[in-house]
């Protein structure tokens, strides 16, 4: 992990908020680089409460978070103190309710990854039961599997039509552009209809038929 990067190699960097229990006044210090106190470990379990913008709310979540992410470490939270949708806020008005703040949450643990590398970032996110929320929260993942299964069937079918329209082109004996020409060439007339059937976006059709002419097999 990090521990030891500072002492072997000397890798270091500036301050990055981490703070670390200095061993000879036992007091907790704020560390002055990167990596000679890191982060030691894999997982944390942080608090969150229903506030905005102060320590220990909403956006400062997503700033410690950042921080465990960006040196490989994963984190989660129990997001019950957030007040549900459509609840009353001290300054005036409603609340946007808890999903959208895990929404937030979940596009920055995608985008800011683990360690810098390739995997997203581990996030744990908990709701009790009891939450004003709750079943919106329950069906946040099926609908989100829901989409994945989409674009899944979606490219599947995409792919079976283009790869028929490409061997239309290919195998066909006409002459010249004949071949590229669903007046004229049948097979491909047929692919053609066959694909818009299946709501496939005619510029892909057309663009697979480009490729043909292009002499991609």
């Amino acid at each position: 992990f990090n521990t030891g990067l500072h002492w072997a190699y000397g890798i270091d960097g500036p301050s990055q908020g981490h703070f670390y229990v200095d061993p000879f006044t036992g007091k907790l210090t704020k560390s002055k680089s990167s990596y000679e106190h890191p982060q030691p470990h894999a997982c944390f379990i942080q608090g969150v409460q229903d506030d905005l913008v102060n320590e220990g709310g909403i956006m400062d979540l997503w700033v410690r978070e950042a921080r465990l992410f960006k040196y490989g470490s994963g984190t989660g939270s129990n997001f019950s103190f957030l007040r549900g949708e459509g609840e009353k806020l001290s300054g005036g008005g409603r609340s946007s309710g808890l999903m959208s703040f895990l929404k937030i949450g979940d596009r920055a643990a995608g985008a800011i990854k683990s360690g810098g590398t390739t995997r997203r970032a581990a996030k744990m996110v908990i709701v009790d039961a009891d939450h004003p929320d709750i079943e919106e929260f329950i069906d946040w993942k099926v609908n989100e599997e829901q989409k994945v299964a989409s674009l899944v069937t979606g490219s599947k079918i995409v792919k079976k039509h283009l790869e028929a329209i490409m061997k239309a082109c290919i195998n066909c004996e006409g002459n010249g552009d004949d071949c590229f020409d669903p007046a004229v060439n049948t097979a491909l007339k047929r692919e053609i209809k066959a694909a818009k059937k299946d709501a496939v976006p005619e510029n892909y059709i057309y663009r697979v038929i480009q490729f043909a002419k292009q002499g991609y097999t």
